[in-house]
């Protein structure tokens, strides 16, 4: 009798090996992660601060218009005639933050684009150049002051940028062939472009990421010939199908931007050493690292040298554009994306060391060395001068300061009235005084940068919806007044409840302010510093006040 053996399934013990590559994964991601909170760290820093600026505002209270128009039917201004991205894209996310938690739910969406950024640049740059590479790029991205200061303000670039990340990540992605990843990019540039114009000047470097270094030069002349047709098409299709109001938006805040003063309104003539040294204190050594590496890369990687290259010519984009305009208008928001680029190439110069040697824990030191590296450029570059948040007026208010208004003008601005606000900060203090609900949008669309006044009698209303023959002087036929004659006409029949003026703001400020001194009625209310505010005291005779 032969014994039967039972044979029983091998069962294998824990498997170490995959333990252990589970360590190893958890220890690679330890170090982005650090980036990121530190990033994020930072940007929160700059986050408690009082009151926002009028470009915060602005689109803040726009997007509060744009849901009151879409649930309740109230009409709402042109915003898609002079923004400088399509108002129903950031706009209304930025007011459905609002709504849940302020200002500080507003900026903190701003920092999550940003930290998306981010951890997109570290993807994107883990394929071009490897890890070491990658976290190097995401760390001078991240410890720029531009971009914790960008991570803070309720403005669209946040948002536009992180969607040029995300092109740029499924360029990357492409590179190994991937259709979907093809297909992604067209799109996400689309996507990118209508939440903010200036992004069109990046689309070139996109392309070229997903189409350089992948086989001859004519396999990457076609794909960037396929690319570039369809991002265009898209575009134009989205342009035509958004209509000639979004045309002539784009056309004045990117692509008829004149030069010098008349850049845009407000604006002044800066010269290029003024531009060169704003420009070398907010990211210079990037720019620097970026170029050598280029240079590098000849020698230690040609494949790569291409793509490099690209990206350090995107970091200066907007500095040659600037220089071109003779005008730092936006430069310091726009050029945080430049930076987005010029890090990768960066990136690899610092890490490049690393991988030159075989040895192990060689390569493991020098890695950590690159990494330690870093730390010196977040101490330079995150400072209130690379930050910019500390200039008075931009996008950030007078940091740390109440409003110069908030709270002066609320009894006054109420429905019922038409009212005359400087167009420095008419948005502010719509906002900051928490009457954007409160008023409808024509309440307060006059302010001193342009007025279209209703003649009366000839048929014309505050809201422009009636059309009719616009002059600057009163004649026959015409049924709305604009320029300095409008605002003198306006105020010496009443027509503003309120006027209020940050003196010397432009040039009709002169007229509006002597006008308004010299017509009956009118009481000066307020004379603080540059900012002087006067009712039209009738208008409130008839209103109930408190007796204490």
């Amino acid at each position: 009798m032969t014994a039967t053996t039972l044979t029983l399934p091998k069962v294998e013990p824990a498997s170490a090996e995959r333990e252990h590559a589970n360590g190893r994964r958890l220890t690679q991601w330890l170090p982005l992660a650090l980036i990121l909170t530190v990033q994020a760290v930072y940007t929160i820093r700059l986050i408690p601060v009082g009151y926002l600026g009028n470009d915060e505002a602005r689109y803040v209270v726009a997007g509060h218009v744009l849901l009151q128009e879409l649930f309740h039917s109230v009409g709402s201004p042109y915003y898609e005639t002079y923004f400088s991205g399509a108002p129903v894209f950031y706009p209304p996310l930025a007011a459905i933050a609002d709504y849940v938690g302020g200002i500080v739910a507003i900026r903190l969406l701003s920092m999550c684009f940003m930290l998306t950024a981010t951890y997109l640049l570290f993807r994107t740059s883990e394929r071009l150049i490897g890890y070491v590479g990658a976290l190097c790029a995401a760390g001078l991205f991240a410890g720029l002051g531009m971009t914790q200061a960008v991570g803070r303000n309720t403005i669209y670039d946040a948002m536009a940028f992180m969607l040029v990340a995300l092109a740029g990540y499924c360029a990357a992605r492409a590179r190994d062939g991937g259709a979907k990843w093809l297909l992604l990019v067209p799109l996400t540039l689309f996507a990118a472009y209508f939440a903010k114009y200036v992004t069109i000047l990046f689309d070139p470097a996109v392309i070229a990421l997903a189409s350089l270094g992948i086989g001859s030069w004519r396999r990457a002349a076609r794909r960037i010939l396929t690319l570039g047709f369809t991002t265009v098409c898209m575009l134009g299709l989205g342009t035509f199908l958004a209509g000639g109001a979004y045309l002539q938006g784009m056309t004045f805040s990117v692509f008829s931007r004149q030069r010098g003063v008349n850049s845009l309104m407000g604006a002044q003539r800066v010269s290029a050493h003024f531009i060169l040294a704003h420009v070398w204190t907010w990211m210079g050594a990037l720019i620097v690292l970026s170029i050598l590496a280029v240079a590098v890369s000849l020698v230690t990687r040609r494949s790569i040298a291409p793509v490099l290259a690209i990206c350090a010519l995107a970091g200066i984009l907007v500095t040659l554009e600037a220089l071109h305009l003779h005008s730092n208008e936006s430069m310091r928001r726009h050029d945080d994306l430049g930076a987005w680029f010029a890090a990768i190439p960066a990136g690899y110069l610092i890490a490049l060391p690393s991988q030159l040697v075989r040895k192990l824990g060689l390569r493991r030191v020098l890695a950590g060395a690159a990494l330690i590296a870093l730390v010196p450029f977040w101490g330079r570059y995150s400072q209130p001068a690379s930050t910019f948040s500390a200039a008075v007026g931009y996008d950030t208010g007078n940091l740390g300061n109440p409003a110069p208004l908030a709270g002066v003008l609320k009894p006054y601005l109420v429905p019922g009235h038409e009212y005359l606000l400087s167009g420095l900060d008419n948005f502010a203090t719509i906002y900051d005084d928490q009457l954007t609900d409160a008023l409808p949008w024509y309440a307060y669309a006059t302010d001193d940068n342009y007025i279209k006044y209703p003649i009366p009698g000839r048929g014309g209303d505050w809201s422009g919806r009636t059309t009719g023959r616009v002059c600057e002087s009163l004649q026959p036929g015409c049924v709305y007044l604009e320029g300095r004659a409008a605002y003198q006409a306006a105020i010496a029949a009443h027509a503003f409840a309120v006027v209020e003026l940050s003196r010397r703001s432009v040039a009709a400020d002169a007229i509006i302010a002597t006008t308004v001194s010299n017509t009956p009625g009118y009481v000066q209310l307020m004379h603080k510093g540059r900012f002087d505010v006067w009712i039209y005291v009738p208008d409130y005779e008839q209103r109930s006040t408190d007796p204490a």
